[in-house]
């Protein structure tokens, strides 16, 4: 079982305990580029698809439509797929809202392209009892519209994932702590004086730089794919919705980015698959997403019902 927690956050954590109380339990996805069939939890795999379901359409209009929209139909993209029996054992436990009820396999496709009002994919969820399916699909059907450009891809590759239970912390503020007008740039989730404790705090007691992998952002959330946890509060314009439409609060569903292979969330021993190389860019993309200017894309649900409409940024 993979684990990649930094050795370094346990001083953050000694050093302030009440950091405890904003703990957000997330599942660190590990997609590496493979073969998966139907069976198995994957980013971009076959879907296990009841035969007597209609795989979803999309009829909204992207760019490059006509005046009038997608002439047909427009096939969703495969995005993910991840059963209840894959989740690692141990002491944290997968939020409630990844299998609601009896259900146990979680599936969610989008659009394979930028929709007009949004520059963005428009998401859509299943959950399943795989015991009732019976009769499924061979495969995915074909897509049959999509952007190609691979400056704003939406279409994953094929990758097996190697699920990661972790402990995640609370963003804040991006600007020096030690310049004056510090306190008005915090983001207000911490306590101000926790806030302004984790802003100067840094794994090596050195002050803090940018890039240097030491200073607290760098040690609170994980990159990479991963389901739940905290979302960043920065670089999303617009700003992400707090508030779903029926008023419940929001929740990251699934965020989307680079893996950062060569920051200090590094497997303690061999993960059992292959890391990759840090300075290879296509081993810190194994899914070839690359949605928006930075390739950074979250999906957001709500905390009432999963089940309402999902809310999609990317940056």
């Amino acid at each position: 079982m993979v684990n990649t927690t930094p050795r370094r956050r346990a001083l953050l954590l000694n050093e302030y305990p009440e950091l405890a109380d904003y703990a957000r339990t997330a599942l660190r996805l590990h997609p590496r580029r493979g073969m998966p069939t139907a069976q198995h939890s994957s980013v971009g795999g076959p879907l296990l698809w009841p035969l007597d379901e209609p795989w979803p359409l999309c009829h909204e209009k992207h760019h490059g439509d006509g005046p009038t929209g997608p002439a047909e139909g427009v096939v969703l993209a495969s995005v993910f797929q991840l059963f209840r029996h894959d989740l690692p054992d141990g002491l944290l436990r997968a939020p409630e809202w990844m299998f609601p009820g009896d259900s146990d396999m979680l599936q969610v496709l989008w659009c394979p392209n930028p929709h007009v009002d949004t520059d963005r994919p428009k998401a859509t969820l299943r959950w399943r009892q795989q015991s009732r399916l019976t009769e499924v699909r061979s495969s995915n059907p074909a897509l049959n519209v999509f952007t190609p450009d691979d400056a704003d891809n939406l279409v994953p590759r094929t990758c097996v994932v190697h699920p990661e239970l972790v402990q995640e912390y609370p963003p804040i503020s991006i600007e020096d702590a030690q310049e004056s007008g510090f306190a008005e740039t915090m983001l207000g989730i911490l306590p101000p004086h926790l806030e302004l404790a984790c802003a100067l705090w840094t794994a090596t007691g050195l002050r803090r730089e940018d890039f240097d992998q030491h200073d607290y952002l760098d040690h609170c959330s994980v990159p990479g794919w991963k389901l739940g946890g905290w979302e960043p509060k920065v670089g999303f314009w617009p700003t992400p919705a707090k508030h779903c439409e029926c008023g419940a609060p929001t929740f990251l569903l699934l965020g989307a980015t680079s893996e950062d292979l060569f920051g200090p969330w590094q497997p303690a021993d061999p993960p059992g698959f292959r890391w990759g190389d840090p300075d290879d860019w296509d081993d810190n993309r194994p899914t070839d997403i690359w949605p928006g200017r930075n390739g950074l894309l979250w999906l957001l649900g709500c905390e009432a019902d999963p089940t309402h409409p999902v809310l999609v940024y990317a940056e």
